[in-house]
């Protein structure tokens, strides 16, 4: 059945009272050398990154710069070239400035430069509540919501619409360290308690607002002050999960320079700081609204999109955004409740997209694409179906012991370092310890992982073992069992399994979201069933056998790599020895001669 390309209708929005869309960025660390060609060339990406939508706002996370001066040439840029209504915290960075002398004339200086042009569209907020409804704009310092009474509070929420908590988020703890250099540090301490007491009576009076509480400093650090050597480990992130957030409030932060974001029961964006090596100035964005497709009501058919539409398919989903900006024509194929986007270039070449990147299709008839997407879809489901279950029960059991359990690919965190591979081809599982993705610490089993890395989550892990009720309905494949702790590890440095679980993470949007992002024509060869899409699998991946599960009987018998280098390095010294000896006899030769 062969179909002509038709033009979309245009995007028909779902009309809501409620905010749409949030912009955010953090750490964007410009040096006080930067040039103000530099400095406009980073606020014109900012600009360019703004989606076209009818309701904008941007929060800017902090550690813009760490001058005043530097951040007046940012901002005088900022203005000039971006209008939408923004929000701004200030970073520890640029609180450091050395003058003026105190904490508040520095948070003051940085106040006048950015709201002086009036009007709101910009605006500082340090331990305020921002406050919008009908006709209605304000912003409510820490000593008035102190003095409001519940009434008060409670009547402020139900009478307005869209609500942002900000402040730097300092730490002020009873500790040496301090985030904040020449500045008296019980003014530090005041500004840190002031903002925790704030949060905290909102937390009691209206939890089940809507509120966006936006800090550069991570929420884990401002809510529960500890010492410098608490900030920088890993217990910080073991910590994240067991750090209660409001399910109803959204928290964005920056300060570490650890992307991360979370999304379900709690929401949190700390997932755009860009360091101080980093060049992507890009605004990331999510959905504030409720979540619909903008393609439900198109008829099944071949359809040709801009590239505006394709954005806005996966941002209306609630999906990440993508940064896709092409020339090329995009064509939107539905069937059957599944989607899949070709992108068409200048030479007719076909070319699937998978969320930004694209891939060369073999075929340059579109109908082929279209008459087999359904068949495609089901086999793929049908395979990742079951390995999609296997990977929810290990998650789910990693919830039960205080784990994060989240699913990303191939990947299962158990947290920010510790992680589950979980095998698309055999459904065996790898624990493994990661410093970064090159150092890799790979365990025998999971309750190793933990006796070594996380100590805190081992003493739940047993409690949980002791339990009778343990959801164990598969021994042999899920990770509680009373398995032996041991010191045998593998160093892995192969970046192979980030591969795999790309690949993998492109096919779970067909089983998610009913979008096909990877193609592969062998599989419509193959007989319509679960072999089949485990026969896809293995073509799509870039080496099927690098794929499989580690034996640890095996791996301990042989010799590691590192073992082989070093035997190869001191036979290539013996050989080099062997050929100076001999030079050394022929040398005496030749010298006894003479």
């Amino acid at each position: 059945m062969d179909s002509q390309i038709q033009h979309s209708n245009p995007i028909q929005y779902v009309e809501d009272n409620d905010d749409n869309v949030i912009l955010y960025i953090s750490d964007i660390h410009i040096g006080s050398d930067a040039t103000d060609k530099k400095i406009e060339r980073i606020v014109l990406k900012l600009r360019d990154s703004i989606p076209n939508y009818r309701k904008l706002r941007i929060f800017i996370l902090g550690d813009v710069c760490d001058t005043i001066e530097t951040f007046e040439r940012f901002f005088n840029k900022y203005r000039t070239y971006i209008y939408t209504q923004t929000f701004f915290v200030l970073g520890n960075h640029e609180l450091r400035e050395k003058t003026p002398e105190t904490l508040q004339k520095t948070i003051d200086a940085y106040r006048n430069i950015i709201e002086e042009s009036g009007g709101g569209t910009y605006r500082l907020l340090d331990n305020q509540l921002y406050v919008e409804g009908f006709c209605r704009r304000e912003v409510i310092n820490a000593k008035q919501i102190t003095k409001m009474s519940t009434d008060e509070v409670q009547k402020l929420f139900s009478t307005s619409r869209f609500f942002v908590l900000g402040g730097t988020g300092l730490i002020g703890g009873k500790f040496d360290y301090s985030l904040i250099f020449n500045k008296d540090k019980k003014e530090e301490i005041r500004k840190a308690e002031e903002f925790r007491e704030i949060y905290a009576k909102l937390q009691k009076i209206v939890p089940d607002k809507k509120l966006y509480v936006v800090t550069h400093i991570p929420k884990i650090e401002w809510i529960h002050p500890r010492n410098w050597e608490f900030i920088m480990s890993k217990a910080k992130y073991i910590q994240w999960r067991n750090t209660e957030c409001n399910k109803n409030w959204t928290y964005f932060s920056g300060h570490d320079h650890f992307n991360y974001y979370e999304e379900g029961d709690r929401h949190i964006y700390a997932d755009n700081q860009v360091g101080y090596r980093g060049d992507s100035f890009e605004f990331k964005y999510i959905a504030t609204n409720p979540f619909y497709n903008i393609f439900e009501t198109y008829n099944d058919g071949i359809y040709e999109i801009n590239n505006y539409q394709y954005k806005e398919f996966y941002y209306r989903l609630g999906l990440r955004s993508i940064h896709a900006n092409m020339d090329y024509k995009i064509i939107l194929l539905k069937r059957c409740g599944t989607y899949c986007f070709i992108a068409k270039n200048k030479k007719g070449e076909l070319l699937l997209l998978n969320g930004g990147s694209r891939k060369k299709l073999t075929k340059k008839d579109i109908n082929y694409y279209y008459n087999n997407l359904e068949q495609y879809s089901q086999i793929l489901k049908e395979y990742l179906g079951n390995y999609s279950d296997l990977q929810e029960q290990i998650a789910n059991e990693v919830k039960t012991f205080g784990g994060l359990g989240t699913i990303h690919g191939c990947i299962i965190d158990i947290d920010f370092y510790n992680h589950i591979y979980v095998n698309p081809l055999d459904g065996k599982i790898t624990p493994y310890h990661a410093k970064n993705i090159i150092k890799k610490y790979v365990q025998e089993n999971v309750v190793s992982l933990l006796f070594y890395y996380n100590k805190e989550l081992y003493e739940s892990y047993k409690k949980v073992l002791s339990q009778s009720h343990i959801p164990i309905k598969q021994p042999q494949s899920l990770i509680i069992q009373k398995n032996e702790i041991t010191n045998k590890y593998i160093e892995v440095h192969d970046t192979y399994i980030y591969k795999v679980s790309r690949v993998i993470k492109g096919l779970q949007y067909t089983s998610n979201y009913n979008i096909v992002r990877l193609w592969n024509d062998n599989l419509l060869k193959k007989k319509l069933n679960g072999k089949a899409g485990r026969l896809i699998l293995e073509s799509l991946l870039p080496d099927s056998d690098s794929c499989k599960s580690i034996d640890f009987n095996r791996a301990f018998s042989k010799k590691t790599e590192e073992d082989i280098d070093m035997e190869k390095e001191l036979e290539e010294l013996k050989q080099k020895m062997e050929e100076l000896r001999k030079k050394e006899q022929e040398f005496r030769r030749k010298y006894g001669k003479i």
